[in-house]
């Protein structure tokens, strides 16, 4: 006996799962075998689609009898006690698990559109919208992208003909969706195994593809069609203009800031955009410029990024941070370790940060961009011709390499 399969989901009730009960046959197991096919729903009567969950003991005769809406053969309602309920088809019948989903899904979605627009109801589409915040595009140039929102809209009132199996330009439709001058077209295609071909994609047509790999698929698709990628997908649809917030609260999008304080000290850093407006809006900050983020590039450490943002800052905007970077004094520390110190003061003969200029009474600074780099271009033919025994080097690349 084989119950469930590899395409069905895992994870949903047993009730809701279609089983292939194989009946002894060839004795290969294969779905090739005579079998019987134990469904959540059938067709009754007046050929409308009926949920096993929706009979009792009491109402079966009443609404039947019932056939399979793929195989249009009849099915008995298994209404035990012990077992999950469920509709089976008789021994010397054969119906495919495929066919069924594909068939009774379709089955599904006609009945409950055409009920909806003749009843004046809605049948609800859920859409993703974007949503981003502008707060802080002019200052930044950034936007900031959060989760898209599933909007709710009613396809009655886009389109109000169904038809199933329909041709349009050469291009086969599950159902043909179209409004009464049929000036706007969409079709609905049903996924059980094979998605849509690239050439019906190609020809622009509007599709919703609705994946189908159980009974739980089918029940969902007479209450509406979610498109979020996992239960539905939108296909050659318009684009949504995003919804605004006007507020950044868990924005993602960061940005990098290199800031000078009252004293001189100064720091890199990578911001949210709410964060980093506020950083820039702070009364002890002297001096702002916004980078790329990250602001730690692959192959260059903070005293590097540092040391290029201190040397503009200072002397090309003649802003007065102060850095053992800047200073006739300092040198680079190679040292290998996290949280390493970056700077090696000559003067003071020990290993310091590059903020400790800011309260040293021996800060020497260069008197121009050009005598920093000639220095440092200096120590870095030094350290390549005797490097020291710390084997880590400055990145390749770097005002140091």
């Amino acid at each position: 006996m084989l119950q469930g399969g590899s395409s069905l989901r895992e994870g949903i009730p047993d009730w809701a799962k279609i089983r292939l009960v194989l009946e002894p046959g060839s004795g290969t197991g294969s779905l090739d075998d005579a079998m019987t096919l134990r469904t959540r729903f059938a067709l009754n009567a007046e050929d409308t689609l009926v949920d096993i969950a929706d009979l009792s003991r009491d109402t079966r005769h009443l609404l039947g009898p019932f056939r399979c809406a793929a195989c249009k053969s009849p099915v008995i309602p298994a209404l035990g006690e012990k077992v999950a309920h469920y509709f089976r088809h008789r021994r010397d019948r054969e119906c495919h698990g495929e066919t069924y989903l594909h068939r009774t899904a379709k089955f599904a979605f006609l009945e409950a559109f055409t009920k909806a627009v003749a009843e004046g109801r809605p049948y609800p589409v859920q859409r993703p919208r974007p949503v981003v915040c502008r707060r802080h595009e002019e200052e930044f140039g950034l936007s900031c992208s959060f989760e898209p929102e599933l909007e709710t809209f009613d396809l009655t009132r886009w389109v109000s003909q169904a038809a199933p199996e329909a041709t349009v330009k050469e291009r086969r439709a599950d159902v043909l969706l179209q409004n009464r001058d049929a000036s706007v077209e969409l079709f609905i295609e049903i996924e059980v195994t094979h998605a849509c071909e690239p050439a019906k994609i190609a020809s622009g047509v509007r599709i919703m593809e609705i994946p189908i790999a159980s009974d739980e698929d089918i029940a969902r698709l007479r209450e509406g069609i979610v498109l979020d990628g996992v239960r539905g997908r939108g296909i050659n649809l318009a684009e949504r203009s995003p919804r605004e917030r006007s507020d950044c609260a868990g924005c993602p999008t960061q940005v990098g800031l290199f800031l000078v304080f009252e004293g001189g000290t100064s720091m890199v850093a990578d911001y949210p955009l709410a964060d980093a407006h506020r950083q820039r809006a702070r009364d002890d900050v002297i001096h702002s410029a916004v980078l790329p983020s990250p602001v730690m590039p692959p192959g260059m450490r903070p005293i590097e990024v540092i040391t290029l943002q201190v040397m503009t800052a200072r002397f090309e905007q003649k802003v007065p941070v102060k850095s053992c970077t800047l200073c006739r004094y300092g040198a680079p520390s190679w040292q290998p370790a996290p949280g390493y110190l970056p700077m090696r003061c000559a003067k003071r003969q020990c290993l310091v940060g590059h903020d400790e200029a800011a309260d040293c009474d021996d800060y020497y600074l260069f008197a121009s961009k050009e005598q920093l780099l000639a220095r440092r271009d200096n120590q870095k033919r030094r350290f390549h011709k005797a490097p020291s025994k710390s084997s880590f080097a400055p990145a390749r690349g770097s005002i140091w390499d």
